[in-house]
């Protein structure tokens, strides 16, 4: 899974899978953040959401006529309807081939295939909803092949706290950003890294919570 930055736009897909309820916690909470700051994205979101309870009343009132006078009501009613579910269509084709993609991209940066071997990045420590001493290194495993690596700490709310270039396979927190990490609350750390001749693969996102006096 892949966080984007809370103060950039979500891509169409994103906002689609959000609409659904599709979206993993932590990254409904990015757009969720991002939604009380942006109209444009609110706008988004609210006609996604009109498409869909449209298509649920059509669905719960089938023969549903418009109100208002015209020269033919049914012929009237028959095209509203028709325009409408053109438009239910199309949402839902651009959501179905959306969401593959989107399925598809978030695996492909999880998980490469080179032959047999399957190429990951797991979180070792802390493992998930932990509670830790800020002391303790944050540690993962990676193939053998990471040329540099990246860990990245975001806020419950899904906005970037900091990133950091490393070359092994742990981290432990600078002094500088230790103050930022309140004890109790809720934060997320993922690790990215480059392999040689792959690409970029990214470790799943993981919930810690530091404890008191760390």
């Amino acid at each position: 899974m892949h966080v984007w930055h809370s103060d950039e736009h979500p891509d169409p897909m994103t906002v689609a899978a959000y609409v659904e309820g599709l979206l993993p916690e932590a990254e409904r909470r990015q757009v969720e953040a991002h939604l009380t700051r942006c109209v444009r994205c609110q706008e988004e979101v609210q006609s996604l959401q009109t498409v869909l309870s449209e298509l649920s009343e059509e669905r719960k009132n089938p023969d549903r006529e418009p109100l208002g006078g015209g020269a033919s009501p049914l012929r009237s009613g028959h095209r509203i309807r028709w325009r409408r579910a053109v438009g239910v269509l199309g949402f839902l084709v651009v959501f179905v081939v959306g969401a593959f993609f989107l399925y598809n991209e978030r695996t492909s940066r999880s998980v490469w295939r080179s032959g047999v071997e399957e190429l990951r990045i797991e979180p070792v420590f802390p493992p998930q909803d932990a509670r830790i001493s800020l002391d303790t290194p944050f540690r993962w495993e990676a193939p053998s092949r990471v040329q540099q690596a990246i860990i990245r700490f975001y806020s419950e709310d899904g906005t970037l706290i900091g990133q950091f270039l490393v070359q092994e396979s742990s981290f432990i927190l600078p002094d500088s950003i230790r103050h930022v990490f309140q004890p109790g609350r809720s934060y997320y750390w993922e690790v990215e890294a480059l392999l040689e001749g792959q690409g970029w693969i990214s470790s799943p996102i993981y919930r810690f919570i530091p404890e008191p006096g760390s």
